[in-house]
C-alpha cells in the first residue's frame, strides 16, 4: 500500500485508482443494482467504453503489481473493477493480457485472501442482483 517512503509513487498510484474509479464506476450498479432493460442498456454502454480504458490501464502495468514489485492502493482499486468486470462480462478482460497476473497477486496479499474466501457472493446479476453469505 502507499506507504511513508514510497510517497513519490503516490502521484501514479492516485493516477491509477481515479481512472479506474472514474471510467469503470458503472460496473458497481451493474453488478448489484440494474435490473432487466436497465442492466442490458447499461452494460452495453460500459462494454463499449470498457476496452479502451483496460487497453491504458495495460499500457501502464508494471507487474505483478501496478507500479512493480511491491503492492500500493491502486492495485486494490484496480482489482476491484477487474473483479467486477469477470463477472459483467469475462470476455472484456482480453483487453488487458496480464489481469489475471494483477488479480492473483492482489488475491495472494496478507488477509486479503481471508477476505475473499468468507466474503458474500454476487448472484443473480441483471435480474434480481443480491449478495449470498458463503
Amino acid at each position: 500500500m502507499c506507504v511513508v517512503g514510497s510517497c513519490f509513487k503516490a502521484p501514479s498510484c492516485s493516477l491509477f485508482a481515479s481512472q479506474a474509479a472514474s471510467d469503470l464506476v458503472l460496473a458497481m450498479p451493474l453488478v448489484n443494482m440494474f435490473r432487466g432493460d436497465t442492466f442490458t442498456e447499461k452494460k452495453a454502454a460500459f462494454c463499449a467504453t470498457c476496452p479502451t480504458v483496460l487497453k491504458n490501464l495495460a499500457k501502464q502495468y508494471k507487474g505483478p503489481f501496478f507500479l512493480g514489485d511491491n503492492p500500493y492502493y491502486c492495485d486494490l482499486a484496480v482489482y476491484h473493477y477487474l473483479s467486477l468486470i469477470k463477472l459483467i462480462e469475462p470476455s472484456l478482460l482480453a483487453d488487458f493480457p496480464k489481469a489475471d497476473v494483477l488479480m492473483a497477486a492482489v488475491e495472494a496479499l496478507p488477509g486479503v485472501s481471508d477476505y475473499l474466501a468468507n466474503r458474500p457472493e454476487p448472484v443473480d446479476i441483471g435480474v434480481a442482483p443480491k449478495l449470498v453469505p458463503k
